[in-house]
């Protein structure tokens, strides 16, 4: 193999200003090896050139398998185990969520992280640290902004308040 992803695969529930999506196969692994198996064509007879390393539960779909074996990738390295796949939910506005984060810093506030009330245990001990409301920070100069985007195409853009 040429290739070897280790990393997520899963369901994705998505919503964006023009559509949203449930089940959607996704996973940092599942588009990386999507990617990477247009790049890394097989000759005739060749062994598959991308491999995944991952889990999923037992209710990983046969047709999205089917998906990435016709796409060449080599599934060798993917553990079937009982309980559920991996699941993601998230939505997408685009480039107004930048936005927000200048209009943040130049008003001195923070907006509310709305749908976190369920944390995970690892990051409970800092639940209290998350804004379930507009908080007034005036001295607000630095804003670190991720962003998750389709095809696992992330970002951080950081933003700091001109000084000059």
């Amino acid at each position: 193999m040429d290739l070897v992803i280790v990393g997520s695969i899963g369901y994705d529930d998505i919503q964006t200003p023009e559509a949203s999506g449930s089940d959607l196969l996704g996973g940092a692994a599942v588009y990386a090896g999507l990617a990477a198996s247009h790049h890394l064509v097989r000759a005739d007879e060749q062994p598959t050139r991308v491999g995944l390393v991952s889990a999923v539960g037992d209710d990983f779909e046969p047709h999205d398998q089917m998906v990435l074996e016709k796409a060449g990738i080599n599934l060798a390295g993917v553990v079937r185990r009982d309980g559920s796949t991996f699941r993601w939910s998230g939505r997408y506005s685009g480039a107004m969520e930048s936005v927000a984060s200048i209009l943040m810093l130049n008003g001195g506030f923070v907006h509310p992280s709305i749908n976190s009330e369920d944390v995970h245990p690892d990051i409970e001990p800092f639940a209290a640290s998350i804004p379930q409301q507009s908080l007034e920070m005036p001295d607000l100069r630095t804003i670190i902004k991720a962003g998750f985007g389709f095809g696992d195409v992330n970002v951080c853009v950081v933003f700091r308040k001109w000084a000059g």
